[in-house]
């Protein structure tokens, strides 16, 4: 009778990772323009009627068969 042995490894590992930043340094907002209204406008609609129309055909067109 014969016996086996069986053997086992065990590997144990830690890994560990620390990340520290520093203070951000303090920055003035960007210049930008100041808002203003907006000036009151003017709106002109023109329609113009014409007093006749001219006719570009006055026979009635043929119709090929």
């Amino acid at each position: 009778m014969s016996v086996k042995v069986c053997t086992a490894k065990v590997a144990v590992t830690a890994a560990a990772a620390v990340t520290a930043h520093g203070a951000v340094p303090v920055q003035p907002p960007p210049l930008q323009p100041m808002k203003t209204d907006p000036v009151a406008g003017v709106a002109v609609s023109v329609t113009s009627v014409p007093l006749a129309k001219l006719a570009v055909q006055v026979v009635p067109q043929s119709i090929p068969a």
